[in-house]
């Protein structure tokens, strides 16, 4: 009996694992021009609760809701079940390393050098407050020969439970005339007390300095 529950708890993880995945793949080729960032999958509520952080969300939530009727639609007939989908805005563009890793992709398809559509990204990141942040840019970049270009600033975090807080990654592709250019985009977030533009927790190794009493 037990081992009956335990392959029912693993097959359902799997599946909402799966089902997560082709939905976060599904929104970022549908919602692209509007800035998709990502995405949160309540399987436990009923009805089951999507939620889609976007950049605009004019073209969600306009007068009839068209657009997003539609893909409430698509997604029940993939899952087969009743589904509700909420759309949040996206706060803080500069700490979206997917929003970013977008806007990189347009650039470059639009004739940028990628140094110059990496800057932007970079200096957009700084202004937003990150701590850290890592870009690179894979393909054939100059020549026919393909390679990587890596780009990092400040702190970044590689290991560890503050990797898994602070660390956010976002990946794109563009495909132009030398093949396809590969684009990862790895922010580290800011500590916020209220939770809203980085963890509430601090860093392990933050060491604070007090005042010595009287």
């Amino acid at each position: 009996m037990l081992n009956q529950e335990t392959e029912q708890i693993r097959s359902q993880s799997i599946a909402t694992g799966i089902a997560y995945a082709e939905l976060n793949e599904f929104f970022g080729k549908e919602l692209m021009e509007s800035g998709y960032s990502s995405m949160k999958f309540l399987a436990h509520e009923v009805p089951l609760k999507i939620i889609i952080r976007v950049l605009k969300t004019d073209d969600l939530i306009n007068e009839n809701r068209y657009r997003l009727k539609q893909i409430t639609s698509l997604v029940k007939k993939r899952l087969k079940k009743d589904v509700t989908i909420l759309v949040e805005m996206v706060k803080d563009k500069g700490l979206c390393p997917n929003v970013q890793a977008e806007y990189i992709r347009k650039k470059m398809s639009e004739g940028l050098a990628y140094r110059r559509a990496v800057n932007g990204a970079l200096r957009t990141i700084k202004e937003a407050g990150a701590q850290g942040c890592i870009i690179v840019v894979s393909g054939k970049l100059k020549g026919q020969r393909a390679r990587s270009q890596k780009m990092m600033w400040q702190t970044n975090i590689y290991s560890g439970s503050p990797k898994e807080e602070y660390m956010r990654g976002g990946k794109s592709t563009v495909h132009l005339k030398q093949g396809v250019i590969g684009i990862i985009v790895k922010i580290m977030l800011p500590h916020d007390p209220e939770g809203i533009r980085g963890p509430r927790r601090e860093m392990v190794d933050k060491i604070r300095v007090l005042d010595v009493k009287g």
